[in-house]
C-alpha cells in the first residue's frame, strides 16, 4: 500500500471521531426534544386516557348509587303491597262472611217484618179507628214495599219501624182532623191520646164519642158540647188551653181496648 494512501486513511481514522464528538451535542439535544416531547404526548394522551376511566367509574358509581336506591324502593314497596294483599285477603275473607251472614239475616228478617206487620195491621183493627184512611194505606204501601225485589232488607225494616213508632206517637198527642166515614158525611175528629175520640157535626150541633165496647159511636149529651168544640178549637191550635171537661169511655170499653 502506498504511504500517503496510509497516511490518509489514519488522519481520516483520527478525524472522524473527533467530527462526530463536535455533532453529538445538536443532535443528542435535538434527541432530547423530541424524546421530551414524545413522552409529554404520551403523557397527555395517558392522562385523557385516565380522565375518560375516571369519568366512567364516577358515572358507573353513580349507577350503582342509584341502582341500590332504586332496589331499597322496590323492596319498601314490595313489603307494602305484601301488607296490602294480606289486609284485602283479610277484608275479602269479611266480606264473604258478612254475605253469609246477610244471607242468614235475611232468611230470619223477612219473616219478622212479615209478622211486624200484621200485628201492626191487628193492632189498628183493633186499636180506635181514628186517621182510618191514613193508617189503612200506610198499611197497604208495606205490603207493597215488602214484596219489592228492588228494596232492600234495611229499607223495608226502616220503613216497618216508622209505622210502629207513628203509632206510638199517636198515643201521646192531641189531633183534630176533618175526614169521611164510610157513608161519604164529614165530620170534623177529635183524638185525645188514645184515652178517647169524638165525632162532631160540621155545624157542630152534634157530637159522639166512640165506644170500644160496642164498636160504635155513642151520642153526647148536648150540656157537654161546649166543652167539646173548645176541645176542638184547642187541638187546631185556634184556642189557649185550658181545663175542659169531657165524657170519656166508660171501664168497659178501656177493658176492651
Amino acid at each position: 500500500m502506498n504511504l500517503n494512501r496510509f497516511a490518509q486513511i489514519s488522519i481520516i481514522s483520527v478525524l472522524a471521531p473527533l467530527m462526530v464528538q463536535a455533532q453529538s451535542p445538536q443532535q443528542t439535544l435535538n434527541a432530547a426534544r423530541s424524546e421530551l416531547q414524545s413522552d409529554v404526548a404520551a403523557g397527555a394522551a395517558a392522562q385523557r386516557k385516565i380522565d375518560g376511566i375516571d369519568d366512567k367509574t364516577q358515572q358507573l358509581l353513580q349507577d350503582y348509587r342509584a341502582t341500590n336506591a332504586e332496589i331499597d324502593q322496590l323492596v319498601l314497596y314490595n313489603k307494602q303491597m305484601t301488607e296490602i294483599v294480606a289486609n284485602q285477603n283479610k277484608e275479602l275473607a269479611k266480606i264473604a262472611q258478612q254475605i253469609k251472614d246477610i244471607e242468614f239475616t235475611e232468611r230470619g228478617i223477612l219473616p219478622l217484618m212479615n209478622h211486624m206487620l200484621d200485628s201492626l195491621k191487628q193492632f189498628i183493627q183493633l186499636d180506635l179507628p181514628f186517621l182510618s184512611k191514613e193508617r189503612q194505606t200506610r198499611l197497604v204501601n208495606l205490603e207493597v214495599l215488602l214484596a219489592r225485589a228492588d228494596v232492600t232488607v234495611s229499607e223495608k225494616y226502616r220503613r216497618i219501624l216508622e209505622a210502629y213508632q207513628i203509632e206510638i206517637d199517636y198515643g201521646r198527642t192531641l189531633e183534630a182532623y176533618r175526614e169521611q166515614d164510610a157513608e161519604q158525611l164529614v165530620f170534623d175528629y177529635l183524638r185525645i191520646g188514645r184515652t178517647a175520640l169524638y165525632r162532631v157535626s160540621i155545624d157542630g150541633d152534634q157530637a159522639w164519642l166512640w165506644s170500644k165496647s160496642a164498636q160504635g159511636w155513642q151520642a153526647i149529651e148536648s150540656g157537654m158540647m161546649r166543652d167539646v168544640r173548645k176541645a176542638l178549637d184547642v187541638a187546631r191550635q185556634t184556642a189557649a188551653p185550658e181545663l175542659l171537661v169531657l165524657p170519656v169511655p166508660t171501664e168497659a170499653d178501656k177493658k176492651g181496648a
